[in-house]
């Protein structure tokens, strides 16, 4: 079956918690056809956060990082499958997230739920070149509502 965040939370977004993971779940809305992925929706309910991202976009390659030249923050995440995500940072809901580095070429290899204080709770991007690499991830937290972003691009 596949499915699309919708564009807006629903009215029990935030309420519902998935009881794996810790975290909320979200609106989603079933698709048909292609076509429907970028506009009409079927019958709309809620999964997992973290099963909803993994779907999409887990164990994708990031494609392209856009980043705003005057604050370095990162704007756009794309991804190798056509996907893109505006991260916004879990504290201000800004588009605070500071490109460290390159994220180009890395694979999202895992995601967790952080609980924080519940206003400043985080669902955790973890990028690396594969889940055997040695080398050290890059962990990026994001607020919830980051996901509403999670779309193909246009």
């Amino acid at each position: 079956m596949k499915f699309r965040i919708l564009d807006e939370p629903l009215l029990l977004d935030g309420i519902l918690y998935c009881e794996d993971h810790g975290c909320p779940q979200i609106g989603v809305a079933e698709v048909f056809n292609v076509e429907d992925i970028l506009g009409i929706d079927g019958e709309c309910y809620y999964m997992c956060a973290i099963e909803v991202v993994n779907r999409l976009v887990g164990d994708r390659r990031v494609r392209e990082v856009i980043v705003d030249d005057n604050t370095d923050f990162v704007e756009e995440i794309k991804f190798d499958n056509g996907y893109k995500i505006n991260p916004l940072c879990a504290c201000c809901l800004h588009q605070t997230i500071r490109a460290e580095g390159t994220l180009t070429g890395l694979k999202l290899v895992a995601l967790t739920w952080m609980k924080a204080d519940g206003e400043h709770d985080a669902i955790c991007f973890v990028f690396s070149r594969s889940l055997s690499s040695k080398r050290r991830g890059v962990i990026i937290p994001m607020h919830i509502a980051s996901l509403y972003s999670l779309q193909l691009s246009k």
